[in-house]
């Protein structure tokens, strides 16, 4: 696979970052009556695109 999972401490930031950076998008979707593709079919939607040309 080209991605590959890997912790925070591996790259050198000069400020401390959370244990848990994950994005919460719920109320951004309430909001905005929407619903964000997930990790899995942003990838897949890109995938079918590519082979559309």
């Amino acid at each position: 696979s080209l991605v590959q999972p890997v912790s925070s401490n591996k790259f050198k930031q000069v400020a401390e970052r959370p244990r848990n950076s994950c994005l919460q998008v719920e109320k951004a979707e309430k909001t905005l009556g929407i619903r964000f593709l997930t990790a899995e079919e942003g990838i897949a939607e890109m995938r079918r695109q590519s082979q559309r040309g």
